[in-house]
């Protein structure tokens, strides 16, 4: 017999929804995320122009310099903080949420709702005409030149530091590369087959865990203006292993470069190993979540997971760590600093990069400074 709470419940939820159901409207949930990630961007964008008004007043003196002080640690932190939350939800948490209940749903023979939000992440607060600027189809044979020979993709030459990402805004995509590059680079070298008589690649990517095989040519964007390639390459300018996968992923979202500017690390790390991957916040917003922690990320080293850290919205323009970026994990020290790799393959230079014997592109966070400026950590398991 229902239970007569359960009843009026249902009764009264005006969702049509048959009695003694459990779950969610998986479409509402995915579509309430998608307004969160807006919302939580629109409080990042208020930070930033109220900071700006704030540093543009005509006012001088003691009085002037302790507001600016104090705005700058409390109430600009603050919404920081707030935007980063309300957009973490949006991206993360609710459509996590969704995930988990249509595979319920599936697994008990029913259906799950329909509809995914943007997949824009890091980087996504480029514009929209530099996204189309990029737009550039992966067979159009105007932009491109040809490399007419087989890239090397053995293991050796699978190097994590050997990515330069270029115009391109694909760090969720590059830093997931590199990262896999350093725990894993048999599995690259085994997911990519040249075809000598075609000078084709076909590249294993996984949806679901389950592989999928993307075909491309040889050929990689090239900028006849500045006599060099446009997009990923190697140190010393030329395709490498990182663009014949940077291509199998554009080609596999949609045929363009330009779809793939801006997205997930954790979208990025299951499309190339096949894995489960775990995304935690620095700062959960639930109590009883557990967070991101040197702790953490150095447990998920050890056991040779590949991991990707998310940098904040909003971080200043001198920062030594940039926002809206993705970051590759190489290490994490005996004092629990955090050994980071930039896919530009350079950073700003900072105390944080100074440090004598760090190759080009390796960036120095101490554990106390993570959540200053990284929101997220996604690992393979």
């Amino acid at each position: 017999m229902l239970d007569e709470r359960e009843a009026l419940a249902n009764e009264g939820s005006g969702r049509g929804m048959p009695f003694g159901m459990h779950g969610a409207n998986t479409a509402e949930l995915r579509d309430i995320a998608g307004r969160f990630t807006f919302r939580g961007g629109m409080v990042l964008q208020s930070a930033s122009t109220l900071r700006g008004q704030i540093e543009r007043i005509d006012w001088e003196g003691p009085d002037r310099d302790r507001f600016v002080d104090e705005w700058r640690a409390r109430t600009d932190r603050a919404l920081v903080d707030l935007g980063d939350l309300v957009e973490r939800i949006g991206i993360h948490d609710l459509p996590r949420q969704a995930d988990e209940q249509d595979d319920a749903s599936a697994a008990a023979g029913g259906t799950g709702g329909a509809g995914v939000p943007d997949r824009g992440d890091v980087e996504s607060g480029k514009s929209d005409g530099e996204r189309r600027a990029h737009d550039t189809r992966v067979d159009d044979p105007d932009r491109h030149e040809t490399v007419p020979d087989e890239i090397p993709n053995d293991e050796v030459a699978i190097d994590p530091y050997d990515i330069n990402q270029q115009a391109l805004g694909d760090c969720w995509a590059l830093a997931s590369i590199a990262a896999v590059a350093g725990t894993d680079p048999e599995l690259l070298a085994e997911n990519v087959q040249y075809d000598e008589a075609s000078n084709d690649y076909l590249v294993t990517l996984y949806e679901d865990g389950e592989p999928i095989e993307v075909r491309v040519d040889g050929s990689f964007v090239y900028n006849d203006e500045a006599g060099a390639y446009e997009y990923a390459v190697g140190d010393d300018g030329m395709p490498n292993y990182a663009s014949v996968y940077e291509k199998a992923i554009a080609d596999h979202y949609g045929e363009s470069y330009g779809d793939i500017w801006g997205g997930k690390p954790e979208e990025a790390l299951a499309l190339i190993t096949g894995r489960e991957i775990e995304t935690q916040g620095f700062d959960p917003f639930l109590p009883w979540q557990q967070g991101a922690t040197s702790d953490s990320i150095a447990g998920s080293i050890d056991s040779g997971q590949s991991v990707v850290l998310t940098t904040r919205n909003d971080l200043p323009d001198d920062s030594p760590i940039v926002g809206r970026h993705a970051y590759t994990v190489v290490d994490v020290r005996d004092d629990n600093s955090v050994v980071l790799y930039n896919p530009w393959g350079a950073n700003p230079e900072s105390g944080l990069t100074s440090e004598p014997g760090l190759e080009p592109g390796e960036v120095v966070v101490p554990a106390d400074q993570l959540d200053t400026y990284f929101r997220s950590s996604s690992a393979t398991k």
